[in-house]
């Protein structure tokens, strides 16, 4: 078992947490279910069908011991392969809201993404475009291709991208860098990505909000934004299969 792969020894409060999570998805899915808890760092949910247990297993990062009836809801798309695109995004959504929870790495900084020059479109390029354009090239970031993981089973969500704050360093996935993949909805992806640095997370009642009012409003500010939502409404399958 790697070291992204700790399943926890839980204490009762959290085993009585995990029981009553088992009992909620169980409710949803109409078969049994069994919930391993984790303190994961990247791996945070993944779901499989058990043949023995006639039902899922699912593995989730302990900050799930918290979840809300509408994440939990998305946690039974998740496992049972509906609605996955929503599911993905609600997922997502708590994870960014939780993200202080997910253990630290000390050994090891942010590694420096791929270079931003790939096959079909330029990052560097995009995003010295969008920072004289939107942010009067106020950005100051790297910017590159995150880790390609290769063709294993079929992803069913995906994070465009990512930012990290201490190190300025933007992230775009490799599934993007595809002659398929229209330039305006990369440029939306990074623009995203750029605008976490211009509009920081804020803290609230000991609660960390990555997407803010103010974030959600200059991400509206985005010429292509609704040409590009509409895009990747369509395209979503796609995005899955890069």
């Amino acid at each position: 078992m790697g070291d992204d792969e700790r399943v926890l020894p839980i204490p009762t409060e959290a085993r009585a947490k995990a029981l009553v999570l088992a009992d909620e998805l169980r409710g949803r899915l109409g078969y049994g279910v069994r919930v391993l808890v984790t303190d994961n760092r990247s791996s945070l949910v993944t779901a499989r069908w058990d043949d023995r247990l006639g039902g899922y297993v699912f593995r989730i990062h302990h900050m799930f011991l918290e979840a809300d009836a509408g994440t939990i809801d998305a946690l039974a798309d998740f496992g049972s392969g509906r609605r996955k695109k929503v599911a993905g995004r609600v997922l997502d959504g708590f994870i960014d809201r939780h993200r202080d929870r997910i253990r630290k790495d000390p050994a090891a900084g942010p590694r420096a993404p791929a270079p931003p020059r790939g096959r079909h479109h330029d990052l560097q390029l995009i995003f010295d475009r969008l920072n004289a354009d939107y942010f009067g090239g106020r950005v100051v970031a790297r910017i590159g291709w995150g880790e390609s993981r290769g063709h294993g089973r079929r992803r069913r969500s995906i994070k465009m991208g990512s930012y990290v704050h201490d190190a300025r360093l933007i992230r775009i996935h490799p599934a993007l860098d595809r002659p398929q993949i229209p330039d305006y909805y990369v440029a939306w992806v990074v623009y995203h990505e750029m605008l976490h640095q211009v509009v920081p997370p804020v803290k609230s009642k000991g609660r960390t909000s990555f997407h803010s009012a103010e974030f959600r409003r200059l991400e509206r500010a985005f010429r292509d934004a609704a040409r590009a939502q509409a895009w990747e409404d369509r395209n979503f399958d796609l995005l899955l299969r890069g």
